[in-house]
């Protein structure tokens, strides 16, 4: 059954599927043919042991990160649906900045961003932004980014609203009726004492704080939520009692969907599952994908994978549960034709814009740029905009040896103008964070990657 959705703020495809088993759970990262790669996770039974693995392989066409699950038989009463959700643009265009995107990433991560870099960035964004008020464009075109958005149903009788997925986070969040009118006018709102199926989870509250005061919090209810044919008649609705305005300020935006795992959930004074590890028992295979597009429609796939986007051989490597993040380890990185070892910590977030690596593996790539330097102005790494960038990669192999490596074609590591001619880059340090992240819109063409994580 398909569904439509709004376009999101996510320039880049993915495919994802949480755990809800605690024993060695893995990522599997897939390698693909030109500008794809999927990463997923995936389970299944050699003997009467549970394992869940990455697996690296290449697709057909684009690249990604992918999903597979292969099940347990099981008798089933009743058959099972999964659901593909289209997207639909929103219309709203976002100025893509580079400092203000890294200082995001930091806020996000570190809840500290380094002066430099919060100066930069606002400074970049008061540029941009000026340049749009007066209908001055000197950047190119990959300083623009659609907005993407997706619809669920919340309560009964429903309401929609538009809402961003995260992987990088655990909340499922909303605007409320319970919200200060001045915080939620422009917002489609989830009204609890409206809803008739609606429970208070009396004593819970959830708060998301970001290091420059930025934020979120609010109370908690158990109510219907519904994608297509897929209902969680039990799922935890964080309602916002107030929200920062650099939340309110997107019109578009009601909420976010939070894809990381159950452990990092905010609510107190016990976690929450997240919407997948809520629905994904109704589902006929315990996985979701998510393919998003820059320019172009995507959609989210929720109980299947469509096989014919990928080909084997498939590389597995442990996924790290301990974080809550989908973390794995790849085993080294390619510059150009040259190939590097060591290993990398790394998460795949579909919530961040940017590649932030150690700061070895950055100093590494930029030496191969001419006229690339790490900038206190711009706060980050620049090179001239007129440089020729070598493909980027990283490489994933199994216990066995196997490996695979997926590359970045050096034209998508072009992030954004900060001046007529310098540019910044798709890869920044990720210096403070204390691991690696694979973000999205510099991994493809068009700024598109595709992620696939699975049980």
């Amino acid at each position: 059954m398909e569904y439509h959705a709004y376009k999101v703020d996510r320039i880049f495809d993915i495919v994802t599927c949480p755990s809800i088993f605690s024993t060695k759970c893995c990522l599997a990262l897939k390698a693909v043919q030109g500008l794809s790669f999927y990463l997923s996770r995936f389970r299944y039974l050699p003997s009467s042991n549970l394992h869940c693995t990455i697996m690296l392989f290449p697709i057909v066409g684009i690249v990604a990160f992918a999903s597979i699950v292969q099940a347990v038989p099981a008798a089933q009463k009743h058959v099972k649906q999964g659901v593909r959700v289209h997207q639909v643009a929103t219309g709203k265009q976002h100025v893509r900045s580079g400092p203000l995107h890294l200082a995001h990433t930091l806020n996000k991560f570190t809840k500290h961003i380094p002066e430099h870099i919060n100066v930069a960035a606002k400074t970049d964004k008061a540029k941009k932004q000026q340049q749009q008020q007066g209908g001055v464009v000197t950047a190119s075109s990959i300083d623009y980014d659609e907005e993407y958005l997706c619809p669920l149903l919340i309560g009964s009788p429903a309401v929609t609203l538009n809402l961003d997925f995260d992987t990088g986070s655990s909340d499922f969040w909303v605007f409320s009726g319970q919200m200060p009118s001045q915080e939620s006018a422009g917002h489609s709102l989830y009204r609890p004492h409206l809803s008739y199926g609606a429970q208070a989870k009396r004593g819970y509250t959830w708060k998301i704080e970001y290091g420059d005061g930025s934020g979120s919090s609010g109370n908690v209810f158990m109510d219907k939520v519904r994608i297509g044919p897929i209902t969680a008649t039990q799922m935890a609705v964080e309602c916002a009692t107030s929200v920062s305005p650099s939340f309110t300020s997107d019109k578009n935006n009601d909420g976010l969907v939070g894809l990381a795992m159950s452990s990092l959930n905010t609510v107190q004074p016990k976690p929450a599952k997240t919407f997948f590890d809520t629905i994904q028992n109704q589902l006929p295979e315990q996985v979701f994908t998510a393919y998003l597009r820059h320019d172009a429609p995507g959609a989210y796939t929720f109980g299947y994978l469509n096989q014919s986007e990928y080909q084997d051989p498939i590389v597995y490597a442990p996924l790290n549960q301990t974080t809550g993040f989908w973390s794995f380890t790849a085993a080294g990185y390619a510059v150009g034709g040259s190939m590097f070892s060591g290993t990398l910590s790394c998460i795949a977030d579909t919530g961040t814009s940017l590649v932030l690596l150690q700061g070895d593996v950055v100093s590494a790539y930029y030496g191969q740029v001419s006229g690339a330097s790490q900038s206190q102005e711009y706060g980050g790494w620049v090179f001239p905009c007129s440089a020729d960038l070598p493909a980027f990669g990283i490489t994933m192999e199994n216990g066995d040896n196997a490996s695979s490596t997926f590359r970045i074609p050096g034209q998508y590591i072009n992030y954004a103008q900060v001046s007529d001619s310098v540019c910044y880059g798709g890869l920044q340090t990720s210096a403070g964070v204390g691991f690696n992240i694979l973000g999205g819109k510099c991994l493809a063409d068009g700024h598109l990657m595709d992620y696939s994580l699975t049980i």
